[in-house]
């Protein structure tokens, strides 16, 4: 999608990123990689007897849609599109992120949380030190999801640096953070995916052998 997003025709590049962003494929993937990471979340507390599981993935599904209501405007996006208002062109305020002194310290903060969660805690804490926060923990495969991630993004900013101009993206609002924006995004989703199937495996276990440990790396 960075390459159709820098090298393609104008109707799809108009397609990834149109003047009004929010209903463009760019960020429809966010939402839909949103809503699956929350569905996958939402399943383990639902399934899980275990009250530490279903404490923590709570918290977690509520961070999701908490991210899914910031993406969406809590519900307004779609609201303007029923009623064929301009999203750009309303009131400010509709969310937390865009809040000229709240967004740096969001960014930073969701940085820091992704550094330590998926880089440091898989590289430096071994998963049997963590006790009960032992299955929320991130096997070490992740880290070449996060790898991806980033470099991903920095691709897309590296080509709006040299050829973004040329193809005359810059009236799409400098959309090329939002690549950023949908691999972090997909981090999560891999996430979810991963302690679904690591949650589910340990209570199919437990059923057959209450004392066995299901904790893989």
């Amino acid at each position: 999608m960075v390459g159709a997003y820098f090298f393609g025709p104008d109707w799809l590049q108009a397609a990834i990123a149109p003047a009004n962003r929010e209903y463009g494929l760019l960020e429809s993937l966010q939402v839909l990689t949103l809503l699956l990471a929350g569905f996958l979340f939402c399943g383990v507390v639902l399934r899980t007897s275990r009250p530490t599981s279903r404490l923590l993935f709570g918290c977690i599904f509520a961070g999701v849609l908490f991210l899914l209501g910031e993406k969406t405007d809590y519900g307004l996006v779609f609201l303007d599109l029923w009623t064929g208002e301009e999203p750009e062109s309303t009131v400010p305020g509709r969310n937390l992120h865009n809040l000229g002194m709240l967004e740096p310290a969001i960014k930073a903060t969701g940085y820091l949380a992704l550094f330590l969660w998926f880089v440091w805690a898989p590289l430096r804490i071994e998963r049997r030190r963590l006790g009960p926060l032992a299955p929320f923990r991130p096997s070490r495969k992740c880290l070449g999801t996060v790898i991806s991630a980033v470099a991903i993004g920095q691709v897309a900013f590296f080509l709006d640096d040299r050829v973004g101009g040329v193809h005359g993206l810059h009236r799409n609002g400098h959309n090329v953070s939002e690549f950023h924006e949908l691999m972090i995004y997909f981090v999560l989703l891999v996430y979810a995916y991963e302690v679904h199937r690591r949650h589910r495996g340990m209570e199919q276990t437990t059923e057959t052998n209450p004392n066995s440990d299901h904790s893989p790396d």
